[in-house]
């Protein structure tokens, strides 16, 4: 159980670490915070960098949402089989 839970946290600090890696190297290379920026980000948006980037971000957040989901119904069985 103990090792469950250190690796959940684990697993979970690391997907976010990475996702937040991932959304500052888009802002940095695909949409600078910058009235140039404002104006290319078109143009960023359809090189296989920044889409690469959104992918992996996107995908990235759906591990995270179906780690929580499947780590919830495994508490929620843990629960129904103690009581």
């Amino acid at each position: 159980m103990k090792n469950e839970i250190i690796t959940f946290i684990t697993t979970s600090f690391i997907i976010s670490s990475v996702s937040w890696s991932f959304a500052n190297v888009y802002v940095y290379m695909c949409a600078p915070p910058t009235l140039i920026g404002f104006f290319l980000s078109p143009v960023y948006m359809g090189s296989p960098v920044c889409r690469s980037i959104s992918f992996f971000q996107n995908h990235l957040g759906d591990m995270y949402v179906n780690m929580w989901v499947s780590s919830s119904i495994a508490g929620l069985s843990l629960i129904k089989k103690i009581v």
